[in-house]
């Protein structure tokens, strides 16, 4: 791909990312991530699954999702005086508000667990999880 070409991709998937994001009423700055080690780093995720993930996890409050090679890092922190965000054109970032009242259908996400969705539409489940 061509260096023009290159860009006009990256123009044309900024530019679709804002406008659906917009249309969701999804907060995230773009342009910014929080200089963290993400407790877990996801590949090739749209934007949306990325959310979804987060949501699952009992431990995620934000995100920090890379623009241009489509990789999702879940964060176990929020961006505070402490840890402010910094710049980073090939980021977004999103925190999920209301942490603490995480369901998993009827129940209440437990750390450390992932919420999963069982093939029955209402079941869920509860994977314990285990990050080094």
């Amino acid at each position: 791909m061509g260096s023009l070409t290159r860009k006009y991709f990256y123009f044309c998937l900024v530019a679709c990312f804002y406008l659906s994001e917009t249309q969701n009423r999804i907060n995230y700055e773009l342009g910014k991530k929080l200089p963290v080690t993400p407790f877990l780093i996801l590949m090739e995720l749209g934007f949306q699954m990325c959310l979804k993930e987060c949501e699952a996890y009992s431990k995620c409050v934000s995100i920090n999702y890379h623009l241009q090679h489509f990789f999702c890092e879940l964060n176990s922190v929020r961006k505070d005086s402490l840890r402010p965000l910094v710049n980073d054109q090939d980021y977004a970032y999103h925190e999920i508000p209301h942490q603490a009242n995480k369901t998993c259908g009827t129940g209440s996400c437990k750390s450390p667990s992932k919420c999963v969705k069982t093939s029955s539409a209402s079941l869920y489940a509860f994977l314990l999880v285990s990050f080094s």
